[in-house]
């Protein structure tokens, strides 16, 4: 899969180095980071990023509502918000430009990827943002931690071993993942690419932008979808070669 390519636009710059940092360690591409509208405008014009990441209050003749306006007229492009102000007001007139995602100042590790996993859905369902993501205390989401036979999620208080081979597939579902198992079912908040990066099972295959799945619980597949037992799951175009590739199909 291509490596996502990014555009930050934040003139506060602890926090435009902190976006950075933490999208570059989670595998994105920073294109660059920009204080001021204008420069950001000519280096998306250039650059042609994958998402832009902007603030809703730049300093300097343009806002990064005017920003986001002027790139709708251009091409369409996922856009997160990312404010201080999480008010009404301010609301209603972002959500005019229809960015695919809000993230309230201060964010965390987890809400950031989280709403970029989300501005990814909505974009590729045709939707835009539908609220604005609060922050979440650190401890508060479940998160998968990876052991050598598979990865512990914390649930109900403690931490769950979920065996690699016992997992079934991971469907994205807008900012969170659901982990599908043999025996069950978890939410998770995670970024697809991460946890199959961190994870490290190698029989777990993207098969699509929203799918990871276990490619030993494959019963069968077609042209455009694969089965694991009641559950079918989309093959896109993008994934289908990699998805053959591993697969002893005659």
């Amino acid at each position: 899969m291509d490596t996502l390519r990014i555009t930050i636009v934040e003139d506060e710059l602890i926090v435009a180095e902190d976006l950075r940092l933490t999208l570059e360690g989670e595998g994105y591409v920073v294109t660059g980071t920009f204080d001021t509208a204008e420069a950001a405008y000519e280096h998306i014009l250039r650059e042609s990023p994958d998402l832009v990441m902007v603030d809703i209050r730049l300093q300097g003749p343009m806002t990064g509502i005017d920003l986001t306006g002027k790139l709708r007229l251009l091409r369409p492009i996922p856009v997160i918000y990312l404010t201080a102000n999480s008010d009404e007001e301010t609301y209603q007139q972002a959500r005019r430009t229809k960015p695919q995602a809000f993230l309230v100042k201060p964010f965390n590790v987890r809400t950031l990827l989280a709403a970029v996993d989300l501005a990814f859905y909505n974009f590729s369902e045709n939707r835009e943002a539908e609220g604005i993501l609060d922050p979440v205390p650190f401890e508060s989401k479940p998160i998968a931690l990876p052991v050598s036979d598979g990865f512990f999620i914390r649930t109900g208080g403690k931490h769950k071993k979920i065996r690699g081979e016992e997992l079934l597939f991971i469907e994205a579902d807008g900012s969170y993942a659901k982990v599908v198992t043999e025996n069950g079912q978890y939410m998770i908040s995670q970024n697809l690419s991460a946890f199959q990066r961190k994870s490290n099972l190698p029989t777990l295959l993207r098969v699509h932008r929203s799918y990871l799945v276990n490619v030993n619980h494959v019963d069968s597949f077609d042209e455009t979808f694969l089965y694991i037992g009641k559950h079918h799951i989309p093959i896109s175009k993008s994934y289908r070669a990699d998805f053959l590739s591993v697969l002893n199909a005659l």
